[in-house]
């Protein structure tokens, strides 16, 4: 699997527990955790199919999305292929992220992990981080995020912490949004982006 690094700051392998702070380093999943995908995916599926049902997001239980859309899995299609532009450039920050990474981009050293399914979605993935002045120093393409290391690593999804736990190369920290996958995750957990600048410590 390839891993595509977007240079803004410089990336050490070795680097885990550095003595400055400032050199601290944070890993931030993208979307679920910043970008609203989920939510704009909605909005632009309805505007497609307005006479379709989607399932009641406070009853998604897993990430197979074909679940949830009445095209199953033609979902994957609909958004990597027909509408990317709609979804990937226009979805929402979501409420508290950017202030979350304006904070901890005083103290610590800030990897955006995202795993997108096409170098095209990564390149709309970076214009959209620009678009909306997201601060952050790096940007990581992977589905291998347990190979990130760092101090803790910020995810919705207890499939890819899981993995991360288990490397030992950075504390796994759920972020719960508004799903209830979450709820299979049995570990550091925060509810709002403001809890995990105090769990990092960068509280002011």
């Amino acid at each position: 699997m390839d891993n595509f690094f977007i240079k803004k700051g410089l990336y050490n392998d070795n680097l885990y527990f550095p003595a400055d702070r400032r050199t601290t380093r944070l890993g931030i999943e993208i979307d679920e955790v910043v970008r609203d995908f989920i939510g704009r995916l909605i909005e632009v599926y309805r505007s497609h199919y307005p006479e379709h049902t989607i399932t009641p997001r406070e009853e998604w239980s897993h990430y197979s999305l074909q679940d949830y859309f009445p095209i199953r899995n033609d979902i994957y299609d609909f958004f990597v292929k027909q509408v990317p532009y709609e979804i990937y450039l226009q979805a929402s920050v979501l409420e508290g992220a950017r202030e979350m990474l304006e904070e901890l981009r005083k103290y610590a050293n800030i990897t955006l992990i995202s795993s997108q399914p096409t170098k095209e979605i990564e390149r709309l993935t970076l214009e959209w981080l620009e678009k909306n002045s997201i601060p952050f120093n790096d940007v990581l393409f992977t589905y291998e995020k347990e190979r990130y290391r760092g101090l803790y690593l910020l995810d919705d999804c207890a499939f890819n912490l899981e993995r991360v736990r288990k490397a030992k190369r950075a504390v796994p920290v759920m972020y719960e949004g508004e799903y209830p996958w979450h709820e299979k995750w049995e570990g550091l957990r925060v509810k709002k982006h403001k809890d995990f600048t105090e769990l990092a410590g960068f509280a002011q």
